[in-house]
């Protein structure tokens, strides 16, 4: 229900246009595709290796959105 208070914003935004939907669409195949695959990773990964992924993968990214933010 939450997400569907989100359209009338959208809207007002200009963002529900046919290109925006376009790419939605074209976008929605591989983002199911990866839950799945990632769905069955995790049931394959042990506990302590997929947390290490994810704290590594925090990490790199914070540190690529700090060097954004400065501009360096």
């Amino acid at each position: 229900m939450r997400n569907a208070l989100k359209i009338v914003p959208y809207y007002a935004l200009g963002q529900l246009q046919a290109d925006n939907l376009r790419v939605t669409l074209i976008l929605f195949i591989p983002a199911v595709i990866a839950v799945f695959v990632a769905y069955k990773l995790i049931r394959i990964l042990p506990e302590r290796v997929f947390y290490a992924i994810v704290t590594w993968t925090l990490l790199f990214v914070s540190i690529k959105l700090i060097w954004d933010g400065l501009g360096l």
